[in-house]
């Protein structure tokens, strides 16, 4: 099956070098700035996230929130803060792209998304990033495509979303933009394959998409 969509910036699942991950995401590992940033997140003005989700917070210090824009300078920012702490458990950034498939979402991408997997406090996100892709972006959009960059974390991360995707009946697939198509990715053997096409250190990695979508 195949389909034809619009050319968007910086769309590819290009994997970054091994250790990126800790650079790229620098400002959330390191308590001091992982503080600041709670402080930023903590003054916008947003709204409890667990009003759209069932997801079921351990702690009552812990607040799971969303921010819209242009309350933040992209479509989403949502965050699991740890107001005890005042630190940040989990974030995830989303913004908007242009993708032309016959569907009538929202296209989106989560083009920052990290969590806490180093303290207990951490265990809170445990099952997030599954919870807000599926019960809100899914829902919310319709469409979910991969990132522009992704670490070996993001490719393991998308690889699974894609097999929970089959299995819930949701449509998975990959584009190429140098042919203008769109394949579906229908069983864990077309996935394994996917895998491989989809994700490189080549260059012409920078023009193939993973996409999740809601039929």
């Amino acid at each position: 099956m195949k389909y034809y969509y619009s050319r968007m910036d910086k769309t590819m699942p290009f994997l970054l070098p091994d250790g990126y991950s800790e650079e790229l995401f620098e400002h959330l590992y390191d308590p001091e700035q992982n503080h600041e940033e709670y402080q930023r997140i903590n003054a916008l003005t947003g709204e409890n996230l667990l009003s759209h989700v069932a997801f079921k917070l351990t702690s009552q210090h812990h607040e799971l929130k969303l921010v819209r824009a242009p309350e933040c300078q992209y479509e989403l920012l949502i965050a699991l803060l740890d107001h005890e702490s005042e630190t940040i458990l989990y974030s995830n950034t989303i913004d908007k792209v242009e993708l032309d498939i016959p569907n009538d979402g929202r296209p989106v991408r989560q083009i920052m998304i990290w969590r806490d997997i180093e303290t207990n406090a951490g265990d809170d996100s445990h099952g997030l990033v599954e919870t807000v892709f599926f019960d809100f972006l899914i829902e919310q959009y319709n469409i979910v495509v991969s990132d522009s960059e992704q670490t070996r974390e993001g490719r393991r991360m998308w690889r699974k979303l894609i097999s929970m995707a089959i299995s819930k009946g949701l449509e998975a697939g990959r584009i190429d933009q140098t042919k203008h198509s769109y394949d579906l990715i229908r069983n864990r053997s077309e996935l394994n394959e996917a895998a491989k096409w989809l994700w490189g250190e080549d260059d012409i990695h920078r023009d193939r998409l993973a996409v999740i979508m809601k039929l």
